[in-house]
């Protein structure tokens, strides 16, 4: 007897201990279902959009990123080196280069997305996503941490390729041989370039 109520004892925290943790996959997946919803509605079929409708994609696209965790990821060390005021105007000008190359191609946003596992560890996800576009399959991983109560997406990983990795090779460079004013020069030339 004493053993059949250990083992019942045992399943009940097994699964009290699980609990908590699909709850927050659950979060993790309706945050990204609502924003691939809600992002496929504004863009309908059409192939043209108002400016109106331009800054309403760039909102949902972008609305759930963490924007100052992927500035720390892209920066890496060099993140460490910079005082506050040098940290506020990286992570302003880093999220306008983000949101504007976010609508360099629209079309993508329209493939259908199947959600094949999110895995949680305390306050860390990971979404495991593919997505099916013309018959053509790619897979898009999500890295999310939460904060303050919200699921926030860190990173993005196309297919392997990470976009925080790639931001980060791009500004080691950039940051190696000119600083940080250089890097700052060369974000805000990308800007003027994707807005004007």
């Amino acid at each position: 007897m004493k053993r059949l109520v250990s083992a019942l004892f045992l399943a009940l925290l097994t699964l009290a201990a699980a609990l908590p943790s699909q709850a927050q996959q659950a979060e993790v997946r309706a945050l990204l279902q609502q924003r691939d919803r809600d992002v496929k509605a504004v863009l309908g079929t059409r192939s043209t959009f108002t400016d109106a409708q331009r800054d309403q994609l760039k909102e949902l696209l972008n609305g759930a990123i963490d924007f100052r965790e992927m500035s720390i990821h892209a920066l890496d060390n060099e993140w460490n080196d910079l005082s506050s005021d040098q940290k506020r105007a990286f992570v302003d000008a880093f999220s306008q280069v983000v949101r504007n190359q976010s609508l360099s191609n629209l079309a993508i946003y329209r493939a259908d997305v199947r959600y094949n596992e999110i895995r949680v560890e305390g306050d860390e996800a990971t979404a495991l996503t593919t997505t099916t576009l013309d018959g053509k399959t790619a897979r898009v991983d999500y890295e999310l941490l939460k904060r303050n109560g919200e699921w926030r997406i860190v990173d993005i990983i196309l297919d392997d390729v990470s976009t925080a990795g790639s931001y980060n090779r791009q500004f080691k460079r950039v940051f190696q041989r000119q600083g940080y004013d250089g890097l700052m020069n060369v974000l805000q030339r990308r800007i003027a370039r994707d807005e004007g």
